[in-house]
């Protein structure tokens, strides 16, 4: 993971998915997606980001899981501080 190219992808329903990404023919295959969360200021927040895990229930959400270019808008890289967040999260975590 250390030298995996961390992305966030905008799907066209507007989903921000964040994950290990890897080029592949007509599309991408992400590895551990996570959803991208805005969390709003309030009396009990500061505020921020989150993340909470895309489909992992399912085998792909370790091994990757192919989404074609099509149902991709856009793609983009994270700000340092949350890709940061993102590989301390995925280095620790152990998957059988």
């Amino acid at each position: 993971m250390e030298n995996s190219t961390i992305r966030i992808l905008v799907l066209e329903n507007g989903l921000p998915l964040m994950g290990e990404v890897e080029e592949a023919e007509n599309g991408v295959t992400i590895t551990h997606p996570v959803i991208v969360m805005a969390v709003p200021l309030s009396e009990t927040s500061r505020g921020g980001v989150s993340f909470s895990p895309f489909m992992e229930f399912t085998e792909d959400f370790r091994r990757g899981m192919f989404i074609p270019m099509k149902r991709i808008m856009m793609q983009c890289s994270p700000v340092q501080d949350l890709e940061k967040k993102y590989r301390e999260i995925f280095s620790r975590l152990i998957l059988p």
